[in-house]
This record gives structure tokens, sequence and C-alpha cells, in this order.
């Protein structure tokens, strides 16, 4: 376990599970994390995200030894919150990453009165610390950058900072909506562009952060010795731009077929709060900022474009053995000297 003295600094990503709250005439409505396949304007009024969420049922890690002796020697019996993620969407080398973050992360300890940054905690995020390359989202564009996936990581202890009602040092969104949370409860890092995740333990106590994979789902938790008031995330869209489609010829591919190389993202900017309920009663607004997230083009290879008559006569034409023939059936006037097609 690693102890963290009040200035120091760890930065790490959390994952949320609360909708986005979208303008609609004059109210606003709750609706589930939005990509390019959702309307955001036939949403459900109440949803949850399908890859993250809260957790109920009992975590994985609550009957490991080496937590409850941690439990009892900390003395962070109270669990202030908890997230998982599915790992669904994640390659193979992300998950390595993540894992390897997640086990970087467990059983670190912030005293109160410090300070978490996730990039002193686990970083640099190197091949020589063990990371392998994985997606990186920069300026609008999906890269492989080494540690690609921690970002995961990052934006559940961001969501888990703001459900346990802690004060964010630092944090910055993707350039891009990410898959897993909805937009404006993601965060992001990078260690060579100084991009840090940072929060501050404002509690009278310790809080000890705990973190497991089982059965391709990620869970994190931060255990402390005082009980968080309830805590929702809302957001407000404030723009919205549709992600163009962006359609290029690849030689490689047979006559009509496409590949898609990109799904393409959607751009947006994104106010949000959150809502906190006390246990007396009394409520507050806490504002979060604004989260603004280019649009990147949905592409489209595709081989040469035939129509369905002109497809039938080259088929024909290459089944033809005398070329003089082929050209013929392919394309009636065809300079007898010019290459038909395929």
């Amino acid at each position: 376990m690693r102890l963290y003295p009040p200035r120091a600094c760890l930065s790490v990503l959390i994952l949320a599970v609360a909708g986005c709250l979208l303008p609609l005439t004059h109210h606003s409505i709750l609706v589930p994390c939005l990509s390019v396949d959702d309307n955001p304007f036939v949403a459900p009024l109440v949803s949850t995200h399908s890859q993250a969420e809260h957790v109920t049922s009992e975590l994985p890690w609550e009957h490991d030894i080496e937590f409850q002796t941690a439990v009892e020697k900390i003395q962070t019996p109270l669990l202030m919150a908890v997230y998982r993620v599915d790992l669904e969407e994640s390659t193979e080398h992300e998950i390595h990453n993540i894992a390897l973050a997640a086990t970087k992360l467990t059983g670190t300890v912030i005293p109160a009165g410090g300070t978490f940054s996730l990039n002193e905690a686990i970083g640099p995020y190197t091949e020589a610390q063990g990371f392998l390359p994985g997606r990186n989202y920069i300026a609008g564009q999906i890269t492989l950058d080494v540690g690609g996936g921690v970002c995961t990581v990052a934006t559940m202890l961001y969501n888990l900072t703001i459900l346990s009602n802690l004060p964010v040092v630092q944090r910055k969104p993707h350039s891009m909506i990410v898959p897993y949370v909805p937009p404006g409860q993601d965060a992001t890092v990078s260690w060579t562009a100084s991009v840090d995740y940072r929060f501050r333990n404002t509690t009278s106590g310790p809080i000890m952060i705990w973190a497991k994979i089982a059965e391709d789902t990620l869970f994190m938790a931060f255990y402390g010795q005082e009980s968080p008031p309830a805590v929702q995330w809302r957001h407000e869209i404030l723009s919205h731009t549709p992600a163009a489609t962006v359609r290029r010829y690849n030689p490689e591919l047979a006559a009509n077929e496409e590949r898609l190389v990109s799904p393409g993202f959607d751009g947006y900017l994104v106010r949000s709060w959150a809502e906190i309920t006390f246990p007396d009663g009394r409520t507050m607004i806490r504002h979060l900022g604004t989260s603004h997230y280019m649009p990147s083009p949905r592409i489209i290879e595709h081989g040469l474009r035939i129509e369905r008559e002109a497809m039938s006569l080259l088929q024909a034409a290459r089944k033809e053995p005398d070329r003089a023939t082929a050209i013929r059936l392919w394309l009636p006037g065809l300079d007898s000297n010019q290459q038909p097609p395929g």
C-alpha cells in the first residue's frame, strides 16, 4: 500500500452511469449516453448506461484476506462509492493496461487533506512499466499509443470522486466522446502531455482505493470513515454537431465492396452538474463546468463502384476466354487497346 502526503498528486479516471439532460422545447429530460446510433429525442425518461453501472451486488474482493486486512489496518470501514464498467469494447492490450493500472492502484491510501494524482500513482505509461499499445483519442482522431486504456481507470476515479462529494483538482475530458460513459463524465490522462487527473480528500480520515477485474468487468471503490451524501449526475447538451460521413476509394477492395474504417462520433458541448441530497434533507447543486467534444467523421472505404447491370456484364466478360469478345461484353464501343476493368 502507498501512503500519499497531503500535497502529493495522484491522478485516476472513473466511469459513470448517470444519464444526460437534453433541452427539449422548454424542458430537460434524462436520457442515456449519446452515441452516433442514439436518438436523444426518443430516449426514455430514466436510463442507465449499458456499460457502466452502480453496483448493488457483492463486490469481487469482499472475502479477500488482503482486502479485509487493509480495511482493518487503515481503518476505512465504510464503502463511500463504487462503480463497475464492462470491458467488452476494450481490446486485449487495453484490458491488460486497465488491469495493470488497477493492480497498481489497489490499496492506495490518501490521508485526510491529501491530494491524489493518477500520473504520480501509476505513471509513466511506458513499455518499461509494463504497458502495451492501445487506442488513444487525440484531436478528434483515434491513434495507437502505449498505455491506451488507462483513461478508463481515470474516468472511473472521476466518477467516484463526484459520487463521494470530493473536490476535483484537475480533470480534462477526451477530445471525443467515449463509448463507456455519458458525455461529461469522462477523464483523460497523458504522461507525455502532462495531462493528469487529481482529487483531494477533504474528509477527516483516510480514503483507500480498491479495484479488481472479474469476468471482463472492472470494479473500483473508495473506502473511508465518512459516508457521503446522495449524489446524482446531471448533464445538459448545449450544442450538438453530427458526425460527417467520408467515403474514400480503396483499390484493394473488390468491386462494390465496402469497409467501415471508423464509426465516427458526434460532437457535443455539455454542461454538467451534480444534485446533492444530505441526510437531513438539505439539497445543493454542484456545478462541474462544461466539456467540449470534437466530431469525428464516419469513414467508409469502398472498391470500384459498378451498377448492377454493369456488374453482370463484367462477370460475364471475365469468364469469356476471347479478349475481344470480353471487351465488347464489358462495354460496347470500348477501344480494343484498352484494358477492361478487373
